[in-house]
């Protein structure tokens, strides 16, 4: 079954991390760029930045559970962070806490991860604190896996 988006208007929180989830990437920069892309407030003493934190968390934790389900669904043993653990002695995944940080240390981390790298190599930090957890995450992994190969 498929989720219907209704590209007439600006993307909500919770269609945008179904996209991403499943790499459509390209329909959410011809959404941002028809509507705008949604930025984050700047200030984070008001009702509507709490409103938009809760709104990027929430759209995070809906595509958490969802990735549960399927899982439990096809029988696997655990879920943890959407890396789906098989019961074979696989290795739980380290927790990280991007969730918890702020878009301002979110981008501090994302600088100092750019510091030295060649421009076309370095994380975009543009977008939405779901979308910069997200790439810091597959910077991880990207480590993770040159960790391996050596």
């Amino acid at each position: 079954m498929s989720k219907q988006i209704d590209f007439t208007q600006p993307l909500s929180g919770d269609d945008r991390a179904y996209l991403m989830d499943r790499g459509r990437y390209a329909e959410i920069e011809a959404n941002d760029a028809e509507f705008g892309e949604r930025k984050p407030p700047e200030d984070d003493d008001t009702l509507e930045d709490q409103i938009y934190d809760l709104e990027e968390q929430l759209a995070v934790l809906r595509t958490r559970m969802a990735h549960r389900d399927l899982a439990r669904e096809q029988g696997v043993v655990g879920v943890k962070d959407n890396t789906v653990v098989d019961g074979e002695g696989g290795e739980e995944p380290e927790e990280d806490n991007y969730d918890d940080l702020s878009v301002a240390k979110l981008k501090e981390e994302i600088g100092k991860r750019n510091s030295g790298r060649d421009p076309e190599d370095r994380i975009s930090m543009a977008g939405t604190k779901a979308e910069l957890v997200e790439r810091l995450r597959a910077d991880d992994a990207e480590d993770d896996e040159d960790d391996e190969d050596e």
